[in-house]
C-alpha cells in the first residue's frame, strides 16, 4: 500500500516525505524524499541490515564517443575540497572497513556506491564521497592520469614516436578488443540512430584523444549538480540521519540554478522500416569460416511504464528462456550457425527499452535466412500462442527472483538499488520495480486470454518497423589496421608540432611524475583502525548430520520462502582423458533429457517447477597440504517452498538418469559452450595468466588451470572441430556417460537449507525420493596421465592490451607464515604496485594476492599498455619490500581490507551454502576463526621476513597478449596461439 505524505520537513536539510511503501517481498520499506532546495531525491530502503549501501547517482548523456562520462567518474575521485588528496578513493580503501567501493559509468547514468557494516566507516565513506562528486578539484594532470594524454615513448626525448597514455584510454581499448562488447556497441549505434546510445559511454579508443579537459569542466559542470543527483540509501540508519549528513556535507551548499540544464534521454527517432549493418571485427586467426554474429533487435517502448516492462520480460522468456522455448529452440538448432548469440534477451536499462536475438559461428551470406527463421518463429506464435503452462513457468520465474535475498555477489542493499535505478534516471516509478507483485497479478489475470502472448508477439515484435539486422564478420587485417591508424594519427600529430608543442608535452610528462612521486598527506582523510575491528566473526557452525542412512546437512535460514538443496558427490581420481571433460559434464548434465524423459520436456519442467539447475565441479586442497587434492561435484537449485518436492525429485532424476545419448542436442551445446569459453579470453586474460602462471608451482594449481584456464579453452575448441564426424560425437557422448557412471560410484550427500519450518518436510520428501543409502565423505582426487604444465608461457589472442602474471610457491594457509604473506600482498598492492602500474604505467588494475589455499603468490596486470616494463615492475615490488621500512600503517591497511572481505556478509542461504563447501575441505568454522585471528596477530617484520623466504626464487610467469608483441615476447616465453 502507498502512503501518501503530508507536507512536512525532515532532517536538516529540507528533505521532504513524499510517500512510504512497505514491501512484503523483500521485507523493507521503501521511503521517497525530494530535497525542495535543489530538487535532488533520495530513496531510502529500510531494512534491519548492519551492512548499510550508500549510492549517489548522476543522469549523464553524452553526446559523442570521447568517454566524457567516463572519464569524469575517474577524475572526480581524484581529489576534493575538503580531501586535497592525490588518490582520496584508493587511499579510503586502504582505510575502511567496507564491505563495497566503485563506481560506474553506464550508458546514462553514473553512480558512486560503497557499503559497510560499521557506522563511523559508513559516514566516513559518505563524507569522501559526497567531497568527491560534488567538489572535487579535477585537476588537469588527474585529467591526464586517468583520462588520456600524449607522451614520447621515452618520455623525456622529443626524437622519440609519440604514443597515448592513459588508464581509460588502456582500459577502453581492453574492452574493445572483445568481440562481444564490439557487437553490442554495433546493435546499439544501429538501433539508437539519434540518442545518447548511439555513443559509446565508456569511450572509443578512437574518439578519446578528442575529448579537451575544458569539455570535462563542462560536462561536470552541467551534470554534477544536485538537481541532476539520485541519493539511494540502505539498511538500518534512519533516513533522518543520512539526510542529515547529506545536507551538512554537501547539500546546505547548493540552491536550484535556473541555469543548470534539465538532464535527460531524449526519445528515439523511430525508423519507419528495418533496418540493416554490416561490421567488422578483428582476429588472428588465417581460418575466417563460421564466424560471423548476426543479431536481430528491436526498439520498444519506455522503461518507467511497468506493466510494459513486465510485458517485454514475459514475451522475452516466454521465446528464450529455455531450449524449449521457440525462439531459443531455432537459434539453437539453426543450420546457418554454431551457437546462439550472447546477444539475447530483452534489455531494460535504456530509457526505450530493447530485445536482441541472433546467432554465431553464421557467414555473412546466411543473413537473410537467419532473419527470415526469426521471423517465421515470431509468425508462429502470433498465430498459435503457446502453452499455457509456459506463461506460468515465466511468471514462477519471475516471483522467484523478485522473493530471493541476494547479497552473496555484491551487497543485497545495492542489487535492489540497482534494480530500480534505471527508473529513478528516468524520472519514473523505482518503487514499482521492487514491489512487483500488484504488477505479477496483473499479468497473471492477462495471461489467461489465449490472445495475450499473440497480441504482444505483433505489437512488439512483428508490427514494429524499428528494427536492425546487424552482421559483423571477422576482418583478419582489421587489428593490425588498428595499429597502424594510430600510428598515423600520432605521427601526424607529431609533424605537426612546434618546438614549444613538443616541450609542452615533456613538461607535462615530467609533471605528471612528479606529482605521482609525491607522498600524499594520508592525515587529511577520514580512517578507522584496528581498534574498530571486532576481534572475532561468528563462522556458521555445520552440523555432521544424517537421516534414513543418507549424509543430510539441513540447516535452517531466513530464505523468504525458499528452499535451496544440493546433491553433492565425492570426485575419484580420474584418467585426464574423462577429467578434462568436468567442465563439459557441469554444463551439460541439466541441459540434456533425465529420467526417461527428453530434454525439452526436462527444460520446461525445470523451468516450472524450479530456479533451474546448476552442476560445477570444485576441487581444493586440505588446509595444512597443498600437495593434496580433494574434489567435488554438485548439483544445485533452489525454488518456492511450495514446489519443494518438485525440486528434490528433478535434482534426483539429473543427478542419477541423464541421458547422454542426445548427440544432436550435446553437439549444439558444446558449440555454445566453446563460443562462450573463446568470446571470454579477451575480458579475463589476467585470471587465465595467473592460472597458467601458477600451474607448474602445485599441483592444485596445475589441475585448476587444465580444467578451467586456458588449456581448457583449447581443448574445447579442438574437441568442438572433431563433432562434424559422426564417430567423434558418439565417443564423446560415450565418454560423458562413462565420467558419468565413475562420479556416481561415489554415493551422494545431500544439503537443504531452508526456513526452519521446512526442514522436517525435505527431509522426509528426500527419503522418499532416493530410499536409504551410505554416504561417501570424501576420496583423494588426482588426475591419471596428466603431463603437467608448461614452464612461462605467453597465450597469444586477439587483443589491445596484455595481461601479465608472475608466481611463487609458498606454504600452506596453516603455516605460520601463510597470513604475513596474504598482508604483505596487500601491502605491495597499496604502496607499491598501485602507482607503478596504474598511474605511471597506464595499466586499468593491478596487483599481489596470497592464494593461501594453493601456496601461491601471484602479480598481476589487467588491461595493460607494458609487457617487460610490468615484469620488471613485479621484481621492483619485491626489492622494495626487502629494503623499505614497511611500518604499522602500512600493515594495518592491508589487514582492513583482508578482514573487511572475510566479514562481508553474504545472503542468508550463501553464507551457509559457503560454509558447507568449507567444511567439506577440512575448513570448519574453529578453522576459519584461527586463519582470521591470525591476520590481526602479523606485525611489521614479519613481512619482510616471508618477502625474503619465499618471494627471492624463480617465480614462473605467464601472459596473455597478441601477435602485434611478439618481438618483445621473444623466446622468454612458450608461445601458444589461442
Amino acid at each position: 500500500m502507498s502512503i501518501q505524505a503530508s507536507n512536512t520537513t525532515t532532517g536538516q536539510g529540507s528533505f521532504q516525505l513524499v510517500r512510504k511503501q512497505e514491501v512484503p517481498a523483500l521485507n523493507l520499506v521503501v521511503e521517497e524524499y525530494d530535497h525542495h532546495p535543489t530538487g535532488a531525491k533520495h530513496f531510502h530502503l529500510a531494512a534491519d541490515a548492519a551492512e548499510n549501501v550508500f549510492m549517489v547517482a548522476f543522469r549523464t548523456v553524452p553526446e559523442d564517443s570521447t568517454g566524457v562520462a567516463h572519464m569524469l567518474e575517474h577524475t572526480v575521485l581524484c581529489g576534493s575540497e575538503r580531501y586535497p588528496v592525490r588518490d582520496p578513493f584508493f587511499l579510503m580503501i586502504r582505510r575502511s572497513l567496507n564491505t563495497f567501493m566503485n563506481a560506474f559509468t553506464a550508458s546514462d547514468y553514473t553512480a558512486y556506491p560503497f557499503a559497510s557494516q560499521n557506522r563511523k566507516d559508513y559516514f566516513n565513506l559518505m563524507s569522501v564521497y559526497l567531497d568527491a562528486v560534488f567538489f572535487s578539484r579535477l585537476d588537469p594532470l588527474d585529467f591526464a592520469q586517468e583520462g588520456h594524454r600524449l607522451e614520447f615513448e621515452e618520455a623525456g626525448d622529443a626524437e622519440t614516436d609519440l604514443v597515448y597514455r592513459g588508464v581509460v584510454y588502456n582500459e577502453m581499448k581492453g574492452d574493445s578488443s572483445s568481440p562481444m562488447s564490439m557487437l553490442y556497441h554495433a546493435i546499439q549505434e544501429a538501433l539508437y540512430p539519434t540518442s545518447t546510445y548511439h555513443f559509446k559511454s565508456g569511450g572509443d579508443p578512437r574518439n578519446i584523444p578528442d575529448l579537451s579537459y575544458e569539455g570535462l569542466l563542462e560536462f561536470y559542470r552541467t551534470h554534477y549538480h544536485p538537481s541532476n543527483a539520485v541519493f539511494m540509501t540502505y539498511g538500518d540508519i534512519p533516513a533522518e540521519e543520512q539526510q542529515a549528513k547529506i545536507s551538512e556535507l554537501a547539500l546546505d551548499r547548493f540552491e536550484s540554478l535556473a541555469e543548470v540544464p534539465v538532464i535527460e534521454v531524449s526519445r528515439e527517432q523511430r525508423y519507419g522500416e528495418p533496418q540493416q549493418r554490416e561490421v567488422t571485427y578483428p582476429v588472428d586467426d588465417d581460418d575466417l569460416a563460421q564466424k560471423t554474429h548476426i543479431v536481430i533487435a528491436w526498439l520498444l517502448g519506455e522503461n518507467t511504464d511497468l506493466d510494459q516492462l513486465l510485458e517485454c520480460h514475459l514475451l522475452s522468456d516466454v521465446l528464450l528462456d529455455t531450449s524449449a522455448s521457440p525462439m531459443r529452440l531455432a537459434l539453437e538448432t539453426c543450420e546457418f550457425a554454431t551457437a546462439v548469440s550472447p546477444m539475447c534477451g530483452f534489455e531494460e536499462d535504456h530509457r526505450e527499452t530493447s530485445f536482441m536475438c541472433g546467432v554465431e559461428g553464421s557467414e555473412a551470406a546466411h543473413a537473410d535466412a537467419v532473419e527470415a527463421m526469426i521471423l517465421a518463429v515470431l509468425e508462429d506464435v502470433a498465430e498459435n500462442g503457446v502453452p499455457f503452462e509456459q506463461l506460468e513457468a515465466v511468471l514462477h520465474q519471475l516471483e522467484l527472483s523478485q522473493r530471493e535475498l541476494g547479497g552473496d555477489g555484491y551487497p543485497y542493499g545495492l542489487q535492489l538499488m540497482f534494480s530500480s535505478m534505471s527508473a529513478a534516471v528516468h524520472r519514473g516509478d523505482p518503487i514499482g520495480l521492487l514491489d512487483l507483485e500488484p504488477a505479477l497479478v496483473r499479468i497473471r489475470e492477462k495471461i489467461t486470454d489465449p490472445d495475450y502472448i499473440k497480441g504482444l508477439v505483433k505489437r512488439l515484435l512483428l508490427d514494429n518497423p524499428h528494427r536492425v539486422r546487424v552482421v559483423m564478420s571477422p576482418d583478419r587485417a582489421m587489428g593490425k589496421r588498428l595499429i597502424e591508424d594510430e600510428k598515423a594519427r600520432l605521427a601526424t600529430l607529431k609533424s605537426a608540432m612546434s618546438d614549444a608543442d613538443a616541450t609542452n608535452v615533456i613538461e607535462l610528462a615530467s609533471a605528471l611524475a612528479d606529482r605521482q612521486a609525491q607522498p600524499d598527506q594520508v592525515e587529511v582523510l577520514p580512517k578507522v583502525g584496528m581498534a574498530d575491528v571486532p576481534a572475532e566473526k561468528v563462522f556458521p557452525e555445520i552440523p555432521a548430520a544424517s537421516a534414513n542412512g543418507m549424509r543430510v546437512t539441513s540447516l535452517a535460514a531466513g530464505t523468504n520462502g525458499i528452499t535451496y538443496h544440493q546433491v553433492v558427490r565425492a570426485l575419484p581420481a580420474m584418467p585426464a582423458e574423462l577429467a578434462g571433460l568436468l567442465p563439459v559434464y557441469g554444463q551439460i548434465i541439466s541441459e540434456v533429457g533425465s529420467a526417461g524423459r527428453g530434454y525439452m520436456e526436462t527444460q520446461l519442467l525445470q523451468h516450472a517447477r524450479t530456479g533451474g539447475i546448476n552442476g560445477f565441479a570444485s576441487l581444493r586442497t586440505l588446509p595444512a597440504d597443498p600437495g593434496s587434492v580433494r574434489g567435488y561435484f554438485t548439483l544445485s537449485s533452489r525454488t518456492l517452498n511450495d514446489k519443494m518436492p518438485d525440486l528434490v525429485s528433478l535434482l534426483k532424476d539429473t543427478s542419477s538418469a541423464p541421458n547422454f545419448t542426445e548427440s544432436e542436442r550435446i553437439r549444439d551445446l558444446l558449440a555454445q559452450m566453446r563460443a562462450r569459453r573463446v568470446n571470454s579470453v579477451a575480458g579475463n586474460g589476467h585470471q587465465y595468466a595467473m592460472q597458467a602462471a601458477a600451474a607448474t608451482l602445485r599441483e592444485i594449481a596445475g589441475v585448476n588451470n587444465f580444467l578451467g584456464g586456458i588449456p581448457a579453452v583449447t581443448r574445447l575448441r579442438d574437441l568442438d572441430d572433431g563433432l562434424d564426424e559422426a564417430s567423434n560425437l558418439d565417443n564423446l557422448c560415450a565418454r560423458l556417460q562413462a565420467l558419468h557412471e565413475l562420479i556416481t560410484q561415489s554415493e551422494p550427500m545431500f544439503l537443504f537449507v531452508g526456513e526452519e519450518g521446512m526442514l522436517d518436510a525435505c527431509q522426509r520428501e528426500l527419503a522418499a525420493s532416493w530410499g536409504s543409502r551410505d554416504s561417501t565423505l570424501y576420496q583423494d582426487f588426482h588426475l591419471e596421465g596428466h603431463e603437467g604444465s608448461q614452464g612461462p608461457v605467453a597465450y597469444i589472442t586477439t587483443t589491445q592490451v596484455n595481461y601479465c602474471a608472475t608466481a611463487y610457491a609458498t606454504v600452506p594457509e596453516t603455516h605460520e607464515d601463510a597470513a604475513a604473506l596474504t598482508v604483505l600482498a596487500g601491502v605491495l598492492r597499496n604502496k607499491f604496485l598501485h602507482t607503478e602500474l596504474r598511474e605511471k604505467g597506464g595499466a586499468y588494475g593491478g596487483g599481489a594476492n596470497h592464494d593461501a589455499s594453493a601456496g601461491v603468490f601471484r602479480f598481476y596486470s589487467y588491461r595493460d599498455p607494458n609487457i617487460s616494463e610490468t615484469f620488471d615492475t613485479f621484481e621492483r615490488s619485491i626489492d622494495w619490500a626487502l629494503t623499505t621500512s614497511l611500518d604499522d600503517d602500512m600493515l594495518e591497511e592491508a589487514i582492513l581490507g583482508i578482514v573487511s572481505s572475510i566479514d562481508a556478509p553474504g545472503s542468508p542461504a550463501g553464507e551457509l551454502r559457503q560454509a558447507y563447501h568449507h567444511e567439506l575441505y577440512g575448513r570448519s568454522a574453529a578453522h576459519r576463526s584461527q586463519a582470521r585471528a591470525r591476520y590481526l596477530d602479523v606485525s611489521a617484520g614479519d613481512l619482510r621476513s616471508v618477502a625474503e623466504k619465499y618471494l627471492t626464487g624463480e617465480p614462473n610467469r605467464a601472459l596473455v597478449s597478441s601477435e602485434n608483441r611478439l618481438d618483445e615476447i621473444g623466446d622468454a616465453f612458450t608461445v601458444v596461439q589461442i
